[in-house]
């Protein structure tokens, strides 16, 4: 089984607009939300730790999702200290060798083949995959 961290500290910056836009409406529903549930519903996924900025006040504060845990931590100024955080953040059941995915909460078309795909070239590749 394995962990997602999921920066979400960003303001969107380049994007533009009030509303960072890991935040913006897409079928009703959050982009961030679309993300969450795309990664937490493949079986191959234990839960998620998402990386919020300081005093967010778009996050809804969910704790589960797809019946799996949504934790959360303070990220950072740079996207490198968001990661850092939610690794950090990480529940201690989580081994130090295990593997962890790191996925852009903007990002919400992930699909579960492509997941499949992924944790595949993890048990044959020590290294990594991307």
């Amino acid at each position: 089984m394995t962990w997602v961290v999921v920066p979400a500290a960003g303001r969107g910056a380049r994007f533009g607009g009030e509303v960072p836009k890991q935040y913006l409406d897409l079928l009703g529903r959050p982009l961030i939300e679309h993300t969450l549930r795309g990664l937490l519903a493949h079986p191959s996924t234990s839960g998620v730790v998402v990386a919020l900025s300081p005093n967010d006040p778009h996050w809804p504060g969910w704790r589960a999702l797809e019946g799996k845990p949504v934790l959360t931590c303070m990220g950072g100024g740079e996207r490198a200290d968001s990661v850092l955080a939610g690794l950090l953040a990480l529940p201690d059941s989580v081994a130090k060798d295990a593997w962890v995915l790191v996925h852009d909460a903007a990002r919400p078309c992930i699909k579960s083949m492509d997941l499949s795909r992924l944790f595949a070239a993890l048990k044959s590749d020590p290294v990594g995959a991307l």
